[in-house]
């Protein structure tokens, strides 16, 4: 089970770039694993990762000038790594969607109807990225 609010905090204004950064190591690192499995924590995880961007658009104030040129660069790089291998997670889950043989329209609608039955929020190939 991911607990998407225990990474809630580290991607506030305040908080330092390091832990942003290892924050959105975590989230690419879930969604590139293949586990996900509830489209309401895939959206929550997405929307963390969207903070990060206004995050490191935003910028904020360090006391060593130095430090925060090298820090706002590390997590720039982790942000821009974690929405790269999402790309990555969802072409490679498009492509795999693609590939499977089309079934008739009648199994489909079956199918469909099953999954409905069951609860079943199947994640769309594209919804990583979009």
């Amino acid at each position: 089970l991911f607990r998407s609010n225990a990474l809630r905090p580290a991607f506030s204004q305040d908080t330092p770039s390091d832990i942003t950064a290892k924050a959105c190591q975590v989230c690419s690192t879930w969604i590139g694993s293949g586990v996900v499995s509830d489209l309401n924590d895939l959206r929550r995880v997405h929307n963390l990762l969207v903070s990060s961007l206004d995050k490191v658009q935003a910028g904020k104030g360090s006391s060593s000038q130095l430090y925060r040129e090298s820090a706002a660069t590390m997590e720039k790089l982790a942000v821009l790594k974690a929405w790269a291998e999402v790309y990555v997670m969802a072409m490679k889950t498009k492509k795999e969607a693609e590939s499977k043989p089309n079934r008739s329209l009648a199994g489909v609608d079956e199918a469909e109807d099953a999954d409905a039955d069951r609860g079943v929020d199947e994640l769309p190939a594209d919804s990583l990225i979009t």
